[in-house]
């Protein structure tokens, strides 16, 4: 369903807000794991309290991150390790990746409003943010976590990560895929198949997938993947094999 325009984002919010407190967001196998924030009405998944970084979130995307993610996808832990993504990253693109995050987001949100709470193809909880983790405790961006359907092949989804490398080797990556698996694709999407892409030179990542239930294909690793001149780094070759790492729902939703 879309949303009316003439409705705000925030206003948007609230009324979901409003449902989720009337109806507990009773959807599929029981209530659902999302929050709201109180004072924002903004929809959320929250880290396990036991996190040892308290503060951290699965959130929607917001107008603001478009730097930051920039900044991210542009730092030298991040971006050799990327297939896609251009570097240095246009704003342009950084603005439109958030932007076509929003309106996912927003569809979503409008069909909860008006009471769909069926199965979809997408994520609204694709950010990874840390409330009042910044030195003035302002929200941090601290990263992507994408999960969408492929264009190719209808019911095969992919997913990839990139983080701000503070926040590396601290179990975010592995806790924010975990929980946006069980939370909520298992409950409330349509995938049976996930895939996920990594450099074979970069186990790190594929060990985070790994740690959520995801296992090497081998029939669909091995592709030989270039990258451009400038994203090449000094001991890593050019050409380098990439490994497929699939999670299966089970039993298959139809």
């Amino acid at each position: 369903m879309a949303r009316n325009s003439h409705t705000s984002h925030s206003e948007l919010l609230c009324t979901v807000n409003d449902l989720a407190e009337q109806l507990r967001i009773k959807q599929n196998e029981g209530t659902t794991a999302v929050c709201f924030d109180e004072t924002t009405h903004e929809p959320y998944i929250p880290f396990p309290e036991s996190f040892p970084i308290h503060g951290l979130r699965l959130t929607p995307a917001r107008g603001s991150d478009v730097h930051r993610l920039k900044e991210i996808l542009d730092h030298p832990l991040v971006y050799p390790n990327l297939f896609g993504p251009p570097y240095p990253l246009p704003l342009n693109n950084a603005e439109g990746w958030v932007r076509g995050s929003q309106e996912v987001s927003n569809e979503v949100f409008a069909a909860w409003a008006s009471g769909d709470f069926s199965r979809t193809a997408s994520s609204p909880f694709n950010t990874v943010r840390h409330i009042g983790g910044g030195a003035d405790g302002a929200d941090v961006f601290v990263g992507e976590i994408a999960l969408g359907e492929t264009r190719d092949h209808k019911g095969l989804f992919d997913s990839g990560v990139c983080l701000d490398p503070s926040y590396h080797g601290k179990g975010v990556a592995s806790t924010a895929i975990k929980l946006l698996l069980n939370l909520w694709a298992i409950p409330n999407m349509t995938c049976n198949e996930i895939i996920a892409e990594s450099f074979k030179s970069n186990p790190a990542s594929r060990r985070v997938y790994e740690n959520a239930g995801f296992v090497v294909n081998e029939k669909r690793s091995g592709e030989i993947r270039v990258q451009p001149e400038n994203k090449r780094v000094e001991g890593r070759s050019g050409a380098e094999e990439e490994v497929v790492v699939v999670w299966h729902r089970t039993p298959v939703i139809i």
